[in-house]
């Protein structure tokens, strides 16, 4: 958004603006907020699965059982640690905006005059703070977004790739 066509906006044209852009980009926040709920509850359902794996492969090694299912157990570990790290970068997002603005970047020197326009000139500045806000917003959702379909896409071909190396193997073994 360029400064120059803010200043050709009349007050309520801005205000206008400043609305449209506020709403925005609590729109962002609250998509934002629904990929966070869901991530976190795949995280703890693959934390679960995690503990679970790690727990037999840890009882099989210490009974020096190395079998079949510890193979699986471990492939399994990896598996939903690799998830899991995925998962946790899209816990905690990287840009966080809130939906004020603080004073220092609200008003500049240039912009009070003590005229009427002031008022013109702070919604302006408002409206292009906005502006740069709902664009760091919305990089960091698509971000997040990106690494919650990779976590997911990973835990499908991973278990899909597991399952079907264990069932060859389990063929395999009995052919011979």
């Amino acid at each position: 958004m360029k400064k120059e066509l803010l200043d050709k906006a009349s007050v309520d044209t801005l205000k206008l603006i400043k609305a449209e852009a506020e709403s925005n980009l609590k729109e962002i926040h609250n998509i934002e907020n629904i990929i966070t709920d869901k991530t976190e509850k795949l995280f703890k359902l693959v934390i679960t699965f995690l503990v679970i794996v790690m727990g037999y492969a840890l009882k099989s090694y210490s009974e020096n059982d190395f079998g079949d299912l510890f193979l699986l157990a471990i492939l399994f570990t990896v598996l939903f640690l690799i998830a899991a790290i995925v998962l946790y970068k899209v816990i905690f997002p990287k840009a966080t905006i809130v939906l004020g603005s603080e004073p220092d970047n609200l008003v500049q020197e240039d912009m009070i005059k003590g005229s009427e326009k002031d008022e013109k000139y702070i919604l302006g500045n408002r409206v292009y703070n906005l502006q740069k806000a709902i664009n760091t917003s919305k990089s960091s959702y698509l971000n997040r977004i990106k690494h919650y379909r990779s976590a997911n896409k990973v835990l499908l071909i991973g278990i899909v790739s597991i399952v079907i190396a264990f069932i060859l193997f389990q063929f395999y073994q009995y052919l011979y």
